[in-house]
């Protein structure tokens, strides 16, 4: 099982074939990311399939668990389950998988997980631009526009990157063609043909919303 620090959050993404075990998470005494006050972040990535009960035990402040499709089993003890409750945890992953379906068995907040839309161009030569929906719990709905080229940096090759928030509802307010159309042109058709993203828009508009509470408390 490969473990690193996630770049998407203050935390922790996991790969590999197996279960996740209490013996990959001691490895990581010691860094900084574990010892998070403000929260710690684990993706459990593709080719993860189980997870060992103890394992989240062993991550202070765990704030946020995102829970990819290979999951099929996360057994959860009285001790586990309390700690979640008690922290709050999070639980990220697509509608109607093992992740949404984890949350609303044991009554914890969850949140689709962020999807990429699209991308363009070519990283050696032009810069390959990534658009990417972010979903978030306390704050808007947010488009990230980014452009990544090589070089010292990416804005000293014509680089950069943006954002711009949606809609609170923008999932029945909008139409697959109108967020591509907000966004970097080179991008269009890859959003628009992106199924993925219409599955989404889809089914949080027969769900009535992208983020749900399943405990039932604020």
């Amino acid at each position: 099982m490969r473990i690193r620090s996630s770049y998407r959050r203050e935390g922790f993404e996991t790969d590999g074939s197996g279960a996740l075990t209490k013996s990959d998470i001691s490895q990581l005494e010691g860094r900084r990311e574990l010892n998070n006050r403000y929260g710690v972040y684990i993706c459990l990535g593709d080719g993860v399939f189980d997870v060992e009960d103890g394992v989240f035990l062993l991550i202070p402040n765990l704030s946020e668990i995102e829970i990819s499709n290979t999951v099929v089993s996360i057994p959860v003890s009285d001790e586990t389950l309390a700690y979640l409750h008690g922290n709050d945890v999070l639980i990220r992953g697509e509608f109607d998988s093992y992740g949404e379906k984890f949350a609303r068995q044991y009554g914890l907040r969850f949140i689709h997980s962020d999807l990429q839309l699209g991308t363009a161009g070519d990283y050696f030569k032009e810069g390959v631009d990534i658009i990417t929906l972010r979903l978030r719990y306390y704050d808007a709905p947010e488009i990230h526009q980014d452009c990544r080229c090589q070089g010292i940096s990416a804005s000293s090759m014509g680089g950069g990157e943006c954002s711009f928030y949606l809609p609170e509802d923008f999932y029945s307010t909008m139409t697959q063609e109108d967020v591509a159309g907000q966004c970097w042109g080179t991008c269009y058709g890859k959003i628009m043909n992106n199924e993925k993203f219409r599955v989404f828009l889809s089914k949080a508009k027969q769900k009535k919303g992208f983020r749900f509470n399943f405990g039932g408390k604020e």
